[in-house]
């Protein structure tokens, strides 16, 4: 139903356009002699040949275009730009989570790499001493006379 209606809008507004467009492109068929006469004192001449260049210009095409624009989908532009705005907003505040999840996780990197490079220091210094002192003892075998 709601498509039959909008549809319905569209080509109503289409009509209208047309209707319109050619409304402001049509001369009067029969001109009358006192159209171009204002009552007597209603206006001043001046004011008068303004008010006629008004009513006689012709409708602007564009603005027409976007008023039945207006009209027809004027509320469902407001809403998907609401919606597309909320979506902006979640992913906005996703990629500074994001952001701030990865600096976390860098910071927390940094610091397991600096244990592990304390740690291999320390096991590289235990495994030399202990190399050190194997040789200390094959030193002391080898200098005792076997007995």
């Amino acid at each position: 139903m709601v498509k039959v209606k909008n549809w319905f809008l569209f080509f109503a507004g289409v009509a209208v356009l047309i209707w319109l467009a050619r409304a402001g492109a049509r001369k009067p068929e029969v001109e009358m002699d006192n159209e171009q006469i204002p009552p007597h004192g209603a206006l001043p001449e001046s004011e008068a040949a303004q008010a006629n260049a008004e009513s006689a210009a012709p409708l602007d095409a564009a603005a027409v275009v976007e008023q039945v624009r207006e009209l027809l989908f004027g509320d469902q532009r407001r809403a998907t730009e609401a919606a597309l705005k909320s979506l902006e907003d979640k992913v906005a505040a996703l990629t500074a989570t994001l952001e701030a999840r990865f600096a976390d996780l860098e910071r927390r990197l940094g610091e397991s790499r600096s244990e592990a490079d304390q740690a291999r220091e320390g096991h590289v210094e235990a495994i030399g001493s202990a190399i050190a002192e194997l040789g200390e003892r094959i030193k002391g075998l080898i200098a005792k006379p076997p007995a």
